[in-house]
């Protein structure tokens, strides 16, 4: 019994306890339900909103005010406050009709520019193309050549425009030169024509200008080497006609290596002495440092000039020549006291030769000097001692010479009146040097030593190659420290040594046989 009562009671207990789990679980589920009803309540709710009468009216409104202003800010507006809204594709069509409007009338390449960056995959880039190419062509513009090419890779225009760009420079209708076309399309299929089209204006104006574009435009052209050699006949025209620095420049810059390029050593004593170079404009060449080389025009003359306190100021024309290796070698003297400097800007000169034969006159500031004689000295007097450091220099030219007596000559004379040393140039160029012996003879009545009456090549009239036959020439001596130096147009000649003292104090010029032009005489003594 008690068994049968505890079996009851068990059963019932697990019946009570499952009932109450069952109760728990439909709690459960109850409250479930009624969470998930609220939230679609609400997400209805949230829809009903949204579709409600006033959002539509809103969107509406907003596109209809952009519709009225119709400009670019307005959709851009609109599509920024309704991205998804009702009427965004048509704002995007409307914004693209006004950037193709736009570029019609405007800069199509900002307005292809703004389109892109709204429409990166937009179907109407094709619109554009034509507007840009017609644009650019008409801008004549180097700059703009590569915004097509950039924005239209495959452009339909791309073939043509190069084509177009070289008929507006054919034809004279573009600021641009064939230079700056060939800058652009270096492997331009219009190389041959633009060979053509310049070398026939090489032919035709024969300027540096032409000569320069065809060399800058076409530096492996067919007719280069044709070009080239006649642009170096130009520029070294110009050099040797115009005698300005900047021509000298000009030419050496571009043909250096050119055989009309000498190259010359400047030399003073003492050395490292700052010399400027001027062309005989008196602008600036370029400044050096003695001894120092410097490439310098054959045919052309320019001046060296300083200014140290601490020497006399040079200021000296030079003429280079067509020799090689050519020297410029001066002495830097302390001050030195002028004893002649005579230019022959009088009316009358002490220099002057006045005889039954031989006569001169002094015009244009120049002393014409003519002779009928055989040979003529004309000596002065000086307030000057010969034992001491001097320089004597003449700047002459050769009229014309006799043909009556052999030996044609100018030069310079110094010493005692009755015998003097010479250093004379032929009027071929040849230099001859020496005293007065004494031993005189039909063709040398003043008994010049190392004077040869036969032949006009013998070595004692040696050849310097620095005469300048149809131009002045200047000679000077110069005595320093026991020595005679002779030089020829600046050029050093040659040395003797003094051995003996000088007498008497006369200096002048000696001529035979030719008619010539003084320019100058100076003699100065260094004190």
């Amino acid at each position: 019994m008690g068994a049968l009562m505890n079996n009851i009671t068990n059963t019932t207990s697990q019946q009570y306890e499952t009932k109450l789990n069952s109760n728990k679980t439909s709690k459960i589920f109850l409250s479930n339900f009624f969470l998930v009803f609220i939230i679609a309540s609400s997400f209805l709710l949230v829809q009903c909103n949204n579709s409600s009468p006033s959002s539509e009216n809103k969107d509406k409104s907003a596109w209809e005010k952009a519709q009225k202003e119709n400009t670019l800010g307005a959709y851009d507006n609109y599509l920024e406050k309704y991205p998804k809204g009702k009427f965004s594709s048509k704002a995007k069509t409307e914004e693209a009709k006004l950037l193709i409007n736009e570029a019609k009338t405007g800069n199509p390449i900002e307005s292809f520019d703004k389109y892109n960056k709204r429409f990166p995959n937009g179907k109407n880039k094709n619109l554009f193309d034509p507007l840009v190419y017609n644009y650019i062509l008409n801008q004549d513009s180097v700059e703009l050549f590569d915004v097509y090419i950039e924005r239209f890779p495959d452009g339909q225009y791309s073939g043509q425009f190069e084509q177009s760009v070289f008929d507006k420079v054919r034809t004279g209708n573009s600021s641009m030169d064939f230079s700056d076309f060939m800058a652009q399309y270096p492997n331009s299929n219009y190389i041959m024509d633009i060979d053509s089209l310049l070398f026939d204006s090489v032919k035709k104006y024969k300027t540096p200008a032409v000569y320069e574009e065809y060399l800058a435009t076409l530096p492996n052209g067919i007719h280069r080497p044709e070009v080239d050699s006649a642009y170096e006949k130009s520029l070294y025209k110009k050099a040797i006609t115009t005698n300005s620095a900047d021509n000298f420049n000009k030419y050496i810059n571009k043909y250096g290596r050119s055989n009309k390029v000498k190259k010359i050593k400047v030399e003073t004593q003492p050395p490292g002495q700052k010399i400027t170079l001027y062309d005989i404009y008196d602008s600036l060449w370029k400044r050096i440092t003695s001894p120092v080389t410097i490439n310098a025009i054959e045919g052309t003359r320019f001046v060296m000039k300083t200014d140290d306190p601490k020497y006399n100021k040079i200021n000296r024309t030079y003429s280079v020549t067509q020799n090689n290796d050519q020297v410029i070698s001066f002495v830097l003297r302390i001050p030195f006291k002028s004893v002649v400097a005579e230019e022959f800007t009088g009316p009358s000169s002490k220099w002057s030769i006045n005889s039954k034969k031989d006569k001169s006159e002094i015009k244009n500031g120049s002393l014409y000097c003519t002779i009928s004689s055989k040979q003529v000295q004309k000596l002065e007097k000086l307030n000057i001692d010969l034992n001491k450091d001097f320089e004597i220099e003449i700047k002459y030219k050769v009229i014309n010479t006799k043909n009556k007596y052999y030996r044609s000559y100018f030069g310079i004379i110094w010493g005692d009146e009755n015998k003097v040393r010479f250093f004379f140039v032929g009027a071929n160029g040849n230099y001859n040097y020496g005293a007065q012996t004494g031993n005189a003879s039909p063709e040398n009545n003043y008994g010049y030593a190392n004077w040869d009456n036969y032949s006009p090549d013998s070595d004692i009239w040696v050849s310097t190659g620095v005469f300048k036959p149809k131009d002045f020439n200047v000679i000077k001596i110069v005595k320093s420290d026991k020595q005679i130096k002779y030089y020829l147009n600046d050029k050093y000649i040659r040395f003797e040594n003094s051995m003996t003292k000088y007498k008497g104090s006369f200096a002048g010029f000696g001529l035979g046989n030719i008619t010539v032009e003084i320019d100058y005489i100076h003699v100065d003594q260094f004190l």
